[in-house]
């Protein structure tokens, strides 16, 4: 055997026993990693209220668009875009109902996810969340109530009574390790769904 086949016999040798290796560190092992649960996914992120809050707040507008006339002139066009207006953020009025199943009964759970998705809501610097035992008394005045499942006419009622510029509604569905809760940001003027967001809420067993 002469030196350029010895050198061959060692390279391919070489190159088999380096893929070997490679199988082995890659697909050797036989054990299956757990997938991970939905309540698992949950756990890591933020917790489901504070995601609710969030994707809720995208839904509103950011500037006071109304106030804003349509500009024709191509310089003027030119100038805002150089040098954009600062435009304040419109603070919005709001007020979260309890949460009901989807017969619209109210849930067992409701008030407690009311209270804590209105806890996330109120710390936005441009929201204005109405405390719910602090104005049901009023409510009440008017034959009105914070419980969920109300009709339309009463939503339109309760903004109306209160200046609101959206009211939140959620439903509620049980899960086998939690709830399944859906939210809605309502306009109580028109009764259309302006924003909506879904989150898993993981419960101890």
């Amino acid at each position: 055997m002469n030196r350029d086949n010895v050198y061959r016999f060692i390279f391919e040798k070489g190159v088999c026993c380096f893929l070997v290796f490679l199988f082995v560190a890659f697909c050797g092992t036989t054990e299956k990693l757990p997938n991970p649960s939905l309540a698992d996914l949950n756990a890591l992120s933020a917790p489901p209220m504070q995601r609710m809050a969030t994707e809720l707040l995208k839904s509103l507008p950011k500037e006071e668009l109304s106030d804003k006339k349509k500009v024709t002139n191509p310089f003027r066009k030119f100038y805002l875009w150089v040098f954009p207006p600062i435009v304040k953020e419109k603070t919005y009025r709001i007020i979260v109902l309890s949460f009901t199943t989807i017969s619209g009964k109210e849930h067992k759970l409701g008030n407690i996810l009311a209270e804590k998705l209105t806890t996330e809501l109120a710390k936005s610097t441009n929201m204005k969340v109405l405390d719910r035992l602090m104005y049901s008394p009023e409510l009440e005045k008017n034959d009105l109530s914070l419980n969920g499942g109300v009709v339309l006419e009463d939503l339109k009622k309760i903004g109306k009574l209160f200046s609101l510029d959206a009211i939140v509604t959620g439903i509620v569905s049980n899960n086998v390790n939690g709830l399944d809760i859906n939210c809605r940001m309502i306009d109580p003027k028109t009764g259309y769904i302006i924003g909506a967001e879904e989150v898993f809420y993981p419960l101890n067993q």
